[in-house]
Parts: structure tokens; C-alpha cells; sequence
């Protein structure tokens, strides 16, 4: 294989030794203090017994540790697998039992969350903390002062690169397996199309425990740029490290840009800004104009999902043409890259439509992941036997290749350019003891595309308020999937052989749009 994870912090010592390599708000490592603290990660890991692809997890927001931890993992030919800390501790303890994670890093701000569900870890999970903990070992005497030698492990193209998290369709966490090749081709091939350079100051907004963040980090690493962490996003907080920081180039998601575009003194901190892209869900034009405005450089929109490690297509910077004769482009989602096969279906039938008609989004490439962890009847049900991968995105092609998106056809609504499946909110919501029937669309958010409502049809002699039920939610549900607002009805619609019409229930909220998802 030409390129593997490790290979980027290899390549890049070598190459680069003494250039930075990451930043957060009060460290720098070079590539050659990267590489060396991955080396002694992966001696540690060894050391603790863990052996080519098992399972090691990390929970923290973003920093400079997780990438010593993604390059450790790496250089031992172990599976990383990221812990999104916005769950609850319940979704926690079911990403990480699901997975079977056999050691986690705990940030020190989530120590408190993992101790509330260690006893239901069990022995065999190694807890290493980033914080002073009585019980726990120190992640700086876990790893050790030395210098160990690179194990120097090489990946099978089918081997786990990186497991990653999507919430379940129905209230369980669905692993998303990045093979060894499937990180090639982003490195590779992916990485050119997003435009980063070698004197680039990339800025990490995206979280880390997420495909998207830590498939653009790789891509600025592989290019050699240098990269600033952001531990969370707050707009004014990431002005000033743009300004401070002078980052030349950024990924967010629309809800950001928005947010970023509300400070008034959003374009004279952003002056060192030479490219934007984004990602995440579908944008406004009027959020696309606004950013464009602001930032003053080119805007480059990619489109892909966490099944296809990231971008296959992409709007380039000469397709923003506002007020030009091909404004209509910026309803699009653009073109595919070089070697990515697409086509259009009937969702019904599978029978590819001709150009121009509305049907699901295919693709089919080297960038299609392995499947999902220890779930093959929802693999089956993405990927056909011919390498189809379906992305439930329902629109057209138009003769240009030209991609334009206007219906989500599976139900997951893309809330802030998170997931959301609204199985796992109804399960929770139908288990108050007032409800009768509950049905989770999304519906326009102008801050964050689409946001979770529920409709509720009440038992007969029942009585329950909207805030409530999203009261009921909180100890179950992470914050992004709680329902924002709750309608209530007498009964929910349903065809003649019993069958939910969620797209009757979608309508009022969507009338008068062109796109259908936020």
C-alpha cells in the first residue's frame, strides 16, 4: 500500500522534522515530537497487551493527544475507536461495549462520566486518564519518557484503519469500519481535491470523534500543513484563533458559518482566510452569501458521508457564482471526483432513471467502507452485492454531472451536521407512560438546517406537555437528538396496510421549499 495512517506522522518526521505539526490553545508539537509521542503510545499499548487490530478507545474534545493516540494506534496496526463525548453516559457505555474496546484514554473533563458507568465496563477495560486520578493511571506514565522504536506494523488493505460511530437506527450504537484502503484512498486521491496545501494553517472546528474531523485533519497532515485543535466550537473563540493563529484554511459545517457570520467583526478577523470548505448538510443560499461575504476566498462545498470515508464530490470554488449566470449551481452538491461511479435509482425498484429524474443517490469506489461492525443485515441493506453503496439522498443528475440533492430518503435527519435517527428518539419518547404513538421528522431550522420534532398522539385518559416529554428525553439522549418541539394529534397517518406516512407528517413543515432537507 502507498500510503497508511501511520504513514503520515512517518512521512512527515522525516520530511519535516522540526515544522509544526498541531497546535491547541497552549501547546506545539513539531512532526518530530508527534511522531516520537505516537511511538510511545504504541509501546504503551503493547505493553498493556494490546495486539494488532483490537480495540482502543478515546474520549476527549479535540487536542493534540488524540492524534498522538490516532498515530500510536496506527503504528501498532490497532483500531482506533473515537468515543463522541456528546453522548449520554448510557450511549457511551453501548458505543463502548458494542465496540469491545479494550482500553479508553479519558480526557480529564470526562472522567466523572466514565466513572459513573465503569462498574458496567467491566475488569477487562484499561482505564488511562489524562488527570490526576486515584485509581486510574497517568496518561503521561502510561507512555513513558522513552524513545521506542517504530514497530513498524503493516496494515492488510481489509484491515480496520478506523472505526467510527453513527447512532443506530434503532437506539443502538452502528460502528462505520474505515479499512486500511478505504484511508489510502482519502490520502491519496480525496486529499488533492480539498485543496490544502503544504503552507497551509488548517483549523480543526470539526470534532475529532467525528469522520469528517478527523478525515480533514488527515488530509491537511498528509499535505503537510500545519493544524490548530479547537476544543469546541464557539464563533467569537474561533475568530480569535483564526486571527491569532493567521489559519489560512477551514472546514465547517452551515450551523458554524452562520454562527460565525452573526459577529459583527467576523471579516476583519478573518483576513488570512484564503479557502472554506463545507460539509455536514445541505447549506441556504442566503447562509452561502452571508458566509462569502464575510471570509472573502474561495468556498469549495464537499459532499460524502461517514460510509464513504468522507468527500467523493464537490462544488469548486468557480461553480459560487452568486448574481452569475450559473448561480444555479449553488443549489448543488457538485461533481464527483475522478474514479467515483454514480448513479441515480428508483428508490423503488433499483432500476438506474435517466438523467434529470429524481431517484436515491448510488456510489460505488475504492472509498466505500468495509460495513458496519457486527451488523451485516444493515450492511446488506446499504451496500449491494455489486459494491453499491445507497446514500439515501434523493435527487437528480443533471447532464453536466452536476449533483442537486432534494429529499433525504431514509429518515436520519442532519441536525448541525450531526445524525440524528429518529428510531432512537422514538423508542424514548414511547416509553412515557402517556404516549400512545410517536413519530420524530425534522423539520427547517434556519440555525441548524433541520431540527427534531416530535408529534405525539396521548393515551386516552392522559395528560402530558410538551416540555415534559423532552424533559423525559434528557437522561437518555444526547443533547443534539432531544426533540426541540413537540405537536400533538389525534392519530399519526398511516397507508391501508398500517404503514407510518412520515412524508405526510414532513409536508407542512416544508412547504414552499424547493430542497427538503435542511
Amino acid at each position: 500500500m502507498e500510503y497508511t495512517v501511520a504513514d503520515v506522522v512517518r512521512i512527515r518526521a522525516a520530511e519535516d522534522p522540526d515544522r509544526p505539526a498541531v497546535s491547541s490553545e497552549n501547546r506545539s508539537v513539531s512532526w518530530s515530537e508527534l511522531y516520537l509521542q505516537a511511538r510511545r503510545v504504541a509501546a504503551a499499548l503493547s505493553a498493556s497487551g494490546i495486539k494488532p487490530q483490537d480495540r482502543v478507545s478515546f474520549i476527549d474534545r479535540n487536542c493534540i493527544e488524540y492524534f498522538e493516540y490516532l498515530f500510536g494506534c496506527a503504528l501498532l496496526n490497532v483500531i482506533p475507536v473515537p468515543i463522541n463525548w456528546r453522548l449520554s453516559a448510557n450511549e457511551i457505555l453501548q458505543t463502548l461495549t458494542d465496540a469491545g474496546s479494550k482500553l479508553l484514554i479519558v480526557g480529564a473533563e470526562f472522567g466523572p462520566v466514565i466513572e459513573a458507568i465503569e462498574p458496567d465496563l467491566g475488569p477487562d477495560v484499561r482505564l488511562i486518564s489524562m488527570a490526576d486520578h486515584s485509581r486510574w493511571q497517568g496518561y503521561g506514565a502510561w507512555c513513558g519518557t522513552a524513545d521506542p522504536a517504530d514497530p513498524m506494523m503493516r496494515p492488510a488493505p481489509d484491515d480496520v484503519a478506523v472505526h467510527f460511530y453513527s447512532s443506530g437506527t434503532t437506539g443502538n450504537p452502528k460502528g462505520i469500519l474505515w479499512s486500511a484502503a478505504n484511508a489510502e484512498y482519502l490520502l491519496r486521491d480525496t486529499s488533492v481535491y480539498y485543496g490544502i496545501r503544504r503552507d497551509d494553517v488548517s483549523l480543526l472546528t470539526m470534532p475529532l470523534f467525528h469522520s469528517g474531523g478527523t478525515g480533514w485533519a488527515l488530509c491537511g497532515m498528509i499535505n503537510g500543513c500545519k493544524s490548530v485543535t479547537i476544543r469546541q466550537f464557539e464563533a467569537r473563540s474561533v475568530l480569535a484563533t483564526i486571527e491569532r493563529a493567521h489559519v489560512t484554511i477551514a472546514m465547517f459545517v452551515p450551523a458554524m458559518l452562520a454562527a460565525i457570520c452573526a459577529v459583527p467583526e467576523a471579516r476583519e478577523k478573518t483576513a488570512s482566510v484564503r479557502q472554506i470548505n463545507y460539509t455536514g448538510s445541505p447549506i441556504t443560499e442566503q447562509n452561502l452569501l452571508e458566509s462569502m461575504d464575510v471570509f472573502q476566498a474561495d468556498f469549495i462545498q464537499n459532499y460524502g458521508l461517514a460510509e464513504t470515508t468522507g468527500g467523493f464530490a464537490q462544488l469548486d470554488p468557480q461553480d459560487h457564482d452568486p448574481g452569475g449566470p450559473r448561480a444555479y449551481l449553488l443549489r448543488s452538491v457538485g461533481r464527483a471526483y475522478s474514479g467515483i461511479e454514480l448513479k441515480v435509482v428508483d428508490p423503488e425498484s433499483g432500476e438506474e432513471v435517466a438523467p434529470g429524474e429524481f431517484g436515491e443517490l448510488w456510489t460505488r469506489s475504492g472509498q466505500n467502507m468495509l460495513g458496519y461492525w457486527r451488523n451485516p443485515e444493515a450492511t446488506a441493506r446499504t451496500i449491494t452485492p455489486e459494491g453499491w453503496l445507497k446514500t439515501g439522498d434523493g435527487g437528480h443528475i443533471d447532464a453536466d454531472g452536476y449533483i442537486f440533492l432534494t429529499d433525504r430518503l431514509k429518515d436520519v435527519i442532519i441536525s448541525g451536521g450531526e445524525n440524528v435517527y429518529p428510531t432512537e428518539v422514538e423508542n424514548v419518547l414511547a416509553s412515557h407512560p402517556a404516549v400512545q404513538e410517536v413519530a420524530v421528522i425534522g423539520v427547517p431550522s434556519a440555525k441548524w438546517g433541520e431540527t427534531v420534532k416530535a408529534i405525539v398522539a396521548v393515551k386516552d385518559n392522559q395528560s402530558v406537555t410538551a416540555e415534559e416529554l423532552i424533559r423525559h428525553c434528557a437522561s437518555t439522549l444526547a443533547g443534539y437528538k432531544r426533540p426541540t418541539s413537540v405537536d400533538f394529534t389525534d392519530a399519526l397517518p398511516r397507508n391501508p396496510t398500517g404503514k407510518l406516512l412520515k412524508a405526510v407528517l414532513r409536508a407542512p413543515y416544508w412547504q414552499g421549499s424547493e430542497r427538503r432537507i435542511g
